[in-house]
């Protein structure tokens, strides 16, 4: 989901191509390529995805204007922040919809500042540690994007928490 730098993002899809052994041409050849790789994983006996999340994405979208928008990135051409929510959000469908579809449970952690030590973070890299308490509202997304998937009968188990205890009750 970090569709926010477009060379970082694209990096990842070359890398995905290559591990998928397909060619990712368009938006529809990349969740096709997502799709291959959750099957590898479930063939090894997988059965859980993980999403960490500063708070769940959730936004409308047209189908023809996702597509525009994954060539838009793939050219390395920066995205508008609605533009960035609106591909999560169908990412995270996506990814609902696969999971449910072989079973597997869809955890969900929220609310994480990441990357809060920039020492570490030259050191050792993104996405290692040194997290913090994110305070960003959940409620009505969290609560909109589990409709969008159950709504067509696409909603995984799931499994929820937040590492701001203040999220508790609403989740």
């Amino acid at each position: 989901l970090a569709v926010k730098n477009p060379d970082y993002f694209n990096n990842w899809v070359n890398n995905l191509e290559g591990v998928a052994k397909t060619k990712i041409s368009d938006y529809q050849s990349f969740i096709k390529a997502l799709q291959l790789r959750h099957d590898y994983f479930n063939q090894i006996g997988c059965r859980i995805s993980d999403h960490g999340l500063k708070y769940p994405v959730a936004e409308d979208f047209q189908p023809e204007e996702i597509d525009k928008i994954f060539l838009q990135i793939r050219e390395g051409r920066p995205l508008l922040k609605q533009q960035e929510l609106r591909l999560k959000t169908t990412l995270m469908i996506e990814f609902g919809k696969i999971d449910a579809k072989k079973n597997w449970t869809m955890q969900l952690h929220l609310g994480a500042i990441r990357n809060t030590n920039s020492r570490s973070y030259k050191d050792l890299g993104p996405d290692s540690g040194f997290y913090s308490i994110g305070d960003y509202p959940i409620a009505k997304s969290l609560s909109k994007f589990l409709d969008m998937l159950d709504r067509d009968h696409n909603l995984p188990k799931m499994i929820i928490y937040s590492v701001n205890p203040n999220h508790y009750e609403v989740i």
